[in-house]
């Protein structure tokens, strides 16, 4: 995945974020449940990624490793959200604004 595809997907992640935001002005448990599905196309994309490095055995290294601790703690924050044990939506944005700055960095 080229850097250009990653920050296209992180600015995916910030609109449907901000749309989630005005739909919770609206109804608030709407909003709550776009915010959390906000983050879908973003894990699905990086696990994926991730998950075709480890099947060809690909070594995760540098950059692609901080990315990879800051998938799992996006993962961590968004089932944490989900059982309703701890909300943490500052802690989700956040991190893909670190992830931002990893991918934008490493141009």
């Amino acid at each position: 995945m080229s850097s250009k595809q990653r920050e296209n997907l992180i600015y995916l992640t910030a609109i449907l974020i901000a749309v989630s935001g005005l739909f919770h002005l609206v109804d608030t448990l709407t909003g709550k449940v776009l915010f959390d599905l906000a983050f879908g196309p973003y894990l699905y994309v990086q696990t994926r990624h991730f998950w075709k490095m480890k099947k060809l055995g690909v070594a995760i290294e540098g950059v692609e490793s901080r990315r990879y601790y800051i998938l799992i703690a996006l993962w961590i924050c968004l089932l944490f959200t989900l059982i309703n044990f701890l909300s943490v939506p500052f802690l989700m944005i956040f991190l893909v604004m670190v992830d931002y700055l990893v991918v934008s960095q490493t141009e």
